[in-house]
């Protein structure tokens, strides 16, 4: 009896011992999933075209693969990937029996075998990636990636009975970003996106507001650009007449039916994205002024070479000639009124893949050699050699390109002043609806500090970078010295009696103002979503990638136009399964 019953024992030890192994290695291939497609989600966001979609499908593989430390080339050519080269770079996940760059899995190209059941050099792992990927039919499957990972594991204790056992393990991501090319957070106000002047919108994305728009008839266009179209969305969809007739809807380019004024189903609110704090401590530079004819660097509060020190942050810059910025984030924080980025009529503001080019065709091939001084033979780093006269002395003259050649810069502005708006809150959108929202009343400006100021026929080129979220300029309401975006609660209607409402009821103050005329290229995400933006149209450049405002005011005669970009949206990449 005991002989019969310690084979019955030693299995059930041997069953609990494999178990508690299987369990460490579910566990490890789920951080290894999950982890990749993080990363493969960074490449999306709405509207992703299919260049961005192959992107995060190999990333995606290079991850896993670095990750557990496996090797999947024998899908995609001897030792080749796309971050490095080979037969099928750009894109890995591509079909061999396809000619190079044939591009990923896609519904319309189900007979490829892109990324769906790679099986690795040791036969023991198998890996499906899928993106677009429809996931509760949230409409937005180009912004959805699915990873599913395999391994046949290998049975110690229970060989006998079950030489290897099946651990699998889903993941799937989304880049949680607004799909939006302008949306104003306001909540209920009729002027929520309104202008000043006869200028208008050009968008080839959908516009939305949390309240209405007030712009003249046929002023806002939807174009194919050349995909996307779109259409206007708003909480009080009372604005139908200002969208103008050659409008194309979004989805049917080209061609296909009007855009229209549609209801949102409740308030969007902006992603939560945590961009980095201010260092807290360092030299508050003095006024800086670059003047006409001149060039001059300025060195960033955070540099995105981790090599170099924290720098300065800024009271005041005011901008005659040209300024060029070194990839890193810079904090405004002056304390006198008029503080903040200042760029003057015919000044210059430019990251470094325009360094020596002309605005707004700037190469990020070209800027390899003018910004960073060419790259190592062997190494393929960049020299940086490129001596450029410093704004602040004691920071070094050489221009500091990072060893991804990633150019990217966040300007970050801290609203302050001595005093707010007075405001009433009774007014209603629509009339009588309790829809309650706040508008400006006693004179006085708020948030004139620390404010960006670009004057007509200035130029602005900023390229943003992923590792701040894509988000080029930031509003951050966190560090205010006055109460500027709120509302006296006494000031607010029985319905709305808390901070917490007055906060989305309250008065942005206006820290970003830009000009019309000049070259406006902001390749990323202008993110205010607690402040008034004033923008002009520019004449020639690119025109902004996402404006998420308070409220938008456009002034001027040119027109704004918004090349809505599906990989330069502020965003945040979340897992949902």
């Amino acid at each position: 009896m005991f002989a019969l019953a310690l084979v019955a024992l030693l299995a059930i030890v041997a069953l609990a011992l494999d178990g508690a192994r299987v369990l460490v290695e579910q566990r490890g291939l789920q951080n290894g999933a999950d982890g990749a497609a993080l990363t493969g989600a960074l490449d999306l966001g709405p509207g992703a075209g299919s260049v961005q979609t192959a992107w995060a499908l190999d990333d995606t593989v290079y991850a896993i693969e670095r990750t557990l430390g496996i090797d999947f080339s024998n899908n995609y050519g001897p030792a080749t990937h796309r971050l490095l080269s080979g037969i099928c770079s750009p894109n890995a996940c591509t079909s061999l029996t396809n000619p190079p760059q044939a591009g990923p899995y896609n519904p319309s190209n189900a007979a490829s075998p892109c990324c769906n059941s790679w099986v690795d050099t040791t036969g023991a792992y198998t890996l499906t990636i899928t993106s677009p990927y429809n996931y509760k039919n949230s409409g937005e499957d180009e912004a959805f990636i699915y990873v599913k990972l395999t391994h046949q594991f290998p049975l110690v204790f229970s060989s006998s009975l079950y030489p290897t056992i099946g651990v699998s393990v889903t993941s799937i991501a989304r880049n949680h970003a607004i799909p939006y090319a302008i949306f104003a957070f306001k909540q209920n106000d009729d002027h929520d996106i309104s202008t000043n002047g006869s200028t208008g919108i050009t968008a080839n994305k959908r516009v939305g507001d949390n309240g209405s728009v007030t712009m003249p008839n046929g002023s806002m266009t939807f174009v194919c650009n050349p995909q996307f179209g779109g259409d206007l969305w708003e909480y009080v969809p009372t604005s139908s007449a200002a969208i103008n007739g050659i409008s194309h809807t979004e989805g049917l380019c080209p061609g296909g039916g009007l855009s229209q004024d549609f209801g949102l189903g409740g308030y969007v609110f902006p992603p939560n994205v945590n961009l980095p704090p201010d260092p807290g401590s360092g030299a508050l530079a003095a006024a800086i002024t670059v003047n006409n004819a001149t060039t001059q660097m300025l060195i960033p509060t955070r540099s995105l070479d981790p090599t170099q020190p924290i720098g300065p942050r800024y009271s005041n810059v005011i901008v005659k000639g040209t300024l060029v910025l070194q990839p890193g984030v810079y904090f405004f924080e002056g304390t006198a009124n008029g503080s903040g980025l200042n760029i003057s009529s015919g000044g210059t503001v430019e990251t470094g893949d325009c360094y020596l080019q002309v605005l707004p065709t700037c190469d990020p091939v070209v800027a390899k050699t003018n910004a960073c001084g060419g790259t190592n033979a062997v190494t393929g780093a960049p020299n940086n050699t490129v001596v450029i006269t410093p704004a602040v002395a004691g920071y070094g003259n050489i221009f500091r390109c990072t060893s991804d050649f990633d150019f990217g810069v966040l300007l970050v502005f801290w609203p302050a002043d001595s005093g707010d708006h007075s405001a009433k809150c009774t007014n209603q959108n629509p009339a009588a609806s309790g829809n309650y929202f706040c508008t400006a009343g006693g004179g006085g400006t708020g948030g004139t500090f620390n404010t960006l100021s670009v004057q007509g026929g200035a130029n602005l080129y900023l390229t943003s970078t992923p590792k701040f979220h894509d988000v080029s300029l930031f509003v951050d309401p966190n560090h205010s010295t006055s109460s500027w975006n709120f509302t006296a609660q006494a000031s607010l209607p029985a319905s709305c009696s808390t901070q917490v409402c007055a906060k989305e009821l309250g008065l942005g103050s206006e820290v970003i103002s830009v000009g019309g005329g000049g070259n406006i290229s902001i390749n990323g995400a202008m993110l205010a979503p607690q402040d008034n933006v004033s923008i002009g149209g520019s004449s020639t450049g690119k025109g902004y990638g996402q404006i998420l405002a308070y409220t938008i005011s456009l002034n001027g005669n040119v027109g704004v136009v918004e090349n809505y970009n599906p990989i330069a949206l502020a965003y945040v990449p979340v897992l949902v399964q």
